[in-house]
């Protein structure tokens, strides 16, 4: 509830490359169990450990259980507070993590003020982006081959004899903007970055 407006949202979803057996899962913690039996209709378990009860698909062979895979998921956001009861008033940078059956909430960096994202499509096959929206249809997203990330960071004290003049590129989703009223004083920077899909891109490319 201590979301900046008008700032992206990222959620990575995974689980961890190493595979474990079901029966040494360990409590408070979230496994995903994947079925290789064609006669189980049932896709996959998504649990909580510790204990080989929860976990009961097996392989293709229909008899040895499957292993599991500890599952991880993270949202990235920027909070108007890094500190908010009270609040500091200092755009952080955060990320909620799931932990058990609870949502931990973690600082990562102090003074981020912005975060975009862009999608590059596309539209022509050859794996090269044709064009950068801010969203994009369900029907499209087959065609995303780069996010394009926007990050504006500010100092977290004022500079008493700096005013900022700059006006800063928020992406295709907002207008440019100058320095929010009231926080002219802060020095700020703006990156850019641009992360391809090669899992898209490859097969795409010309040789």
């Amino acid at each position: 509830n201590n979301r900046k407006t008008d700032t992206g949202l990222l959620v990575v979803r995974r689980v961890l490359p190493n595979a474990i057996a079901a029966t040494a899962t360990v409590a408070n913690t979230n496994y995903l169990q994947s079925n290789g039996c064609k006669t189980v209709d049932t896709p996959f378990i998504f649990a909580l450990g510790p204990g080989a009860t929860n976990f009961t698909l097996t392989g293709t062979n229909c008899v040895t259980v499957s292993s599991v895979r500890q599952y991880q998921s993270r949202l990235y956001f920027v909070a108007n507070c890094g500190v908010c009861n009270p609040s500091d008033g200092i755009p952080t940078l955060k990320v909620l993590e799931l932990s058990g059956n609870q949502i931990i909430e973690r600082v990562i960096a102090d003074g981020i003020e912005d975060l975009q994202f862009e999608y590059g499509l596309d539209t022509t096959n050859d794996g090269v982006v044709d064009s950068y929206v801010a969203s994009v249809a369900a029907a499209s997203w087959s065609n995303v081959v780069a996010v394009r990330i926007r990050l504006i960071a500010r100092t977290t004290t004022e500079s008493p004899d700096y005013t900022d003049p700059k006006t800063y590129d928020r992406g295709t989703l907002f207008a440019a903007a100058s320095a929010p009223a009231g926080a002219e004083k802060y020095k700020r920077r703006a990156y850019v970055a641009v992360v391809a899909m090669p899992n898209v891109t490859g097969p795409r490319e010309t040789p």
